[in-house]
């Protein structure tokens, strides 16, 4: 299940569940990109190849604030910009 930020039919980014107790914030962006955007934020994340999505891994010093410049980015790819 999860939460997601549409413009029109897909998905920008949103919240998940990554386990029975974890959550994970998902931002779509091509691979490509993923390394310019874990550049720009400062917690772990990884890439997965299925979705075509990074996740980052919510944790206790998590301030999402600190994430805006990697939904901006997400959300400028799925307008094609």
């Amino acid at each position: 299940q999860y939460v997601g930020f549409k413009h029109g039919f897909p998905n920008a980014f949103g919240i998940h569940w990554e386990g029975s107790k974890s959550l994970g914030v998902f931002l779509k962006l091509p691979k490509e990109k993923y390394s310019k955007m874990r550049r720009l934020i400062p917690y772990k994340s990884e890439y997965d190849e299925r979705w075509k999505q990074t996740t980052v891994h919510i944790d206790d010093q998590f301030k999402l604030q600190k994430l805006i410049p990697a939904f901006r980015m997400s959300y400028e790819y799925i307008l094609g910009k």
